[in-house]
């Protein structure tokens, strides 16, 4: 089990990372992915209100505005830096720094009809850190609101594996982390 002084090192230096790349990372990230439209047809009808979980630069919400999806957008990241180019994206919509690894996150924002959280959850350190989210997420739903989650496989594609970088480069061992977690760089 991952101690909390990792998991902390951890969602210090993802935090980190993200606010120094910001600008080249929301570059990159500009068009919808190609899931987006697949996930239209599952989306609560009506929809109201979306919380998105590591909204990044907010796309996913400004894809359902081009999609003619008014619902109230709040979107949560804990780096300043991307909420920053979210804000730019999507005026109006709401955003908040909050930080997913830590309990509590979402305490007073409510319910939702659509609670989201895509390509982000390899960023919580430890089995039972995703596992809390996941319940977190769960109670943020309205009756009968629908939970978006994707996960990075990134081990199922040669190239995404050429990625993973020895955690000493994090000043950790594998000793340090859980089975099954890696660092990747980012290029």
């Amino acid at each position: 089990m991952m101690t909390p002084e990792v998991a902390a090192k951890l969602r210090d230096l993802n935090r980190r990372f993200y606010d120094s790349v910001a600008d080249g990372f929301s570059q990159s990230r500009r068009r919808p992915q190609p899931g987006f439209t697949t996930l239209l047809d599952w989306l609560p009808r009506p929809l109201t209100s979306v919380l998105d979980v590591g909204c990044g630069n907010g796309r996913f919400g400004h894809f359902l505005h081009q999609n003619d999806y008014a619902a109230a957008y709040t979107g949560v990241d804990n780096s300043a830096a991307l909420l920053a180019h979210a804000r730019d994206l999507m005026p109006g919509a709401a955003f908040v720094r909050g930080d997913m690894t830590q309990p509590g996150f979402l305490d007073g924002l409510g319910r939702f009809d659509l609670v989201m959280c895509l390509a982000a959850m390899q960023h919580v350190p430890g089995h039972a850190n995703r596992a809390r989210l996941l319940a977190e997420l769960g109670a943020h739903l309205s009756e009968n609101g629908r939970l978006f989650l994707s996960n990075w496989q990134f081990m199922s594609s040669e190239r995404q594996r050429r990625k993973i970088q020895p955690w000493a480069q994090a000043g950790l061992t594998d000793a340090d982390v859980e089975p099954n977690d890696y660092l990747l760089s980012w290029q």
